[in-house]
């Protein structure tokens, strides 16, 4: 991961987990569910295991297993149901996926995580969800100067 231009000593924000750490803490949370960016499908699922380079996601809705390699984590989001969160830091992250404008961006011993704030115009209906990527799928990360007004 290369970072680009780090405007503050707070973005990223360390954290001392691994990915299979940081993973492993959501084993068992059945509120959240996962949505795929490749196809906009729903997935509603609870994390069951963790391994070292895939964790194991099982649907809800037809209690099918599903196996998520690492690597494909910028594909998959978690969706977070207690509003937004304060901001604490802003960045703008390109992943080998997608590229994405980050909030509250915090970097473990091989992964990032961030918030993402997606507005649906025609609904009016603002999601906020978690991202979590391994470090070998981010191409740079850009952390930008919060202005206040």
């Amino acid at each position: 991961m290369k970072i680009i231009r780090k405007i503050c000593g707070k973005c990223p924000i360390p954290v001392n987990l691994t990915l299979k750490q940081r993973l492993t803490q959501q084993i068992g949370f059945g509120s959240d569910p996962v949505f795929t960016t490749t196809n906009g499908r729903s997935i509603n699922g609870v994390i069951r295991k963790v391994g070292n380079k895939a964790f194991a996601l099982r649907e809800l809705d037809t209690n099918r297993l599903r196996i998520i390699p690492f690597t494909r984590l910028a594909d998959y989001r978690f969706e977070i149901t207690t509003g937004v969160p304060p901001i604490k830091n802003v960045a703008v992250i390109h992943a080998k996926q997608a590229s994405f404008l980050a909030f509250n961006v915090k970097k473990g011993k091989d992964y990032v995580e961030f918030v993402q704030i997606i507005a649906e115009h025609p609904q009016q209906v603002i999601t906020v969800f978690n991202h979590i990527i391994p470090i070998s799928q981010i191409v740079s990360l850009e952390c930008l100067r919060l202005k206040r007004r």
